[in-house]
């Protein structure tokens, strides 16, 4: 913008007329094909865009994360069950004693304690298990679904062994059957063909 201005000044006595020229910068900028008018910040629907995105991936880890932290607590329980029994197996070896494995339906928990005396010494919380039940020990082959022990526990001698049972764990979602591997504390599908350590 161009812009003229002038007047009458009194200098030495004398009048004397000026004038100067103002150029002022005031063109429009393109950006994109659209007039920036030198704002800066983003507009409402930029704003609403970005809120709107951000809700929806939240949306999609929700769900996903749901699913996740439920599949974890399925293998957490499991988890707990075989390192109680590693946990068992390597304190009998080491420190030459018996102990058993018992699980307390009270408080959801397998509690590992000495045999003589009944000293505890670990505690595995079993999130989500209602009951454990024994179905089977040693020789017996019975896999029914029937007789069950109240008090499910696991003895390990002095060599780290542990007694072969069938035993299953209750749970609100479901029910599932296990067997323990008398020396590695894994935990077997006792129908599975070829676990059976019974024999």
């Amino acid at each position: 913008m161009v812009s003229v201005a002038g007047g009458w000044r009194d200098v030495n006595g004398q009048k004397m007329q000026f004038s100067f020229v103002r150029i002022a910068d005031n063109s429009k900028r393109m950006r994109g094909g659209i007039a920036d008018h030198g704002r800066k910040g983003f507009t409402l629907i930029e704003i609403l865009l970005v809120i709107a995105l951000i809700g929806l991936l939240t949306g999609f880890l929700l769900v996903d994360w749901g699913n996740v932290s439920e599949s974890f607590g399925r293998r957490n329980w499991k988890q707990s069950i075989e390192e109680s029994f590693r946990r068992a197996h390597y304190l009998a070896e080491t420190e030459d004693e018996a102990l058993r494995v018992r699980f307390d339906p009270e408080e959801s928990v397998l509690v590992l304690e000495r045999l003589d005396g009944g000293e505890e010494l670990e505690r595995f919380p079993l999130r989500g298990v209602e009951e454990i039940s024994e179905v089977a020990t040693g020789a017996s082959t019975s896999l029914s679904r029937g007789a069950r022990d109240l008090i499910f526990s696991i003895e390990f001698g002095r060599d780290g062994s542990a007694e072969t049972v069938v035993f299953d764990v209750t749970r609100s979602d479901g029910e599932s059957r296990f067997q323990n591997h008398p020396f590695s504390g894994r935990l077997i599908d006792p129908e599975e063909e070829g676990s059976e350590l019974f024999r």
